[in-house]
């Protein structure tokens, strides 16, 4: 039941992006596992309980995101493009 939940809520992710943006943006799957890999390592490592340890988890990546929302720098890719 969690599984599918997660492949619900990427490809929820990604349909969205996509259907508003008409671009594919393969990033949710990234930070999908960089979740999970940092919670395995939190609840296991620390022996912190998987239910706790979600919380640190949670805020890093929201403050990863705005983080890189507030990045003014333009990617090297779209260096021509305005």
């Amino acid at each position: 039941m969690l599984v599918g939940l997660v492949y619900g809520l990427s490809a929820m992710g990604l349909t969205l992006i996509w259907g508003v943006m008409d671009v594919i943006n393969l990033t949710h799957g990234t930070m999908i596992v960089g979740g999970m890999f940092a919670l395995y390592f939190l609840a296991t490592g620390l022996g912190v309980p998987p239910y706790l340890a979600l919380l640190p988890v949670l805020i890093g990546g929201f403050l990863a995101g705005v983080r890189a929302l507030l990045d003014r720098r333009a990617p090297a890719w779209s260096a021509g493009r305005r």
